[in-house]
């Protein structure tokens, strides 16, 4: 689930963005808070949304995973494997290996 239903740019702040993606959540059926890990992608939408998700006891990852792009794709690829690690997460049958997942 995107911040936004437009991509962020140079300019734009998350937080403008917040309270919409946090009804959106809510609003919601297929989370389950209780049984949903998020993992957040892109720092500044860590930085706009990690606190409040956390205190509104979702299960989200604190790792502050950059978007892949502009030279970040091996950060992102490496910190994505840990999130993933640290969520135990499996993939379903027919999905490819993690590591290929990501990158």
């Amino acid at each position: 689930m995107d911040l936004c239903p437009i991509p962020l740019r140079w300019g734009i702040i998350a937080e403008l963005h917040k309270d919409n993606f946090m009804q959106r959540l809510e609003n919601e059926k297929a989370i389950d808070k209780s049984i949903t890990n998020i993992i957040l992608i892109k720092t500044n939408v860590y930085d706009c949304l990690y606190r409040e998700l956390k205190d509104k006891q979702y299960m989200v990852q604190d790792k502050r995973i950059p978007f892949p792009s502009s030279g970040q794709q091996k950060r992102f690829a490496d910190m994505m494997k840990k999130a993933l690690k640290a969520i135990e997460y499996i993939p379903n049958k027919g999905v490819k290996e993690i590591k290929e997942l990501v990158y």
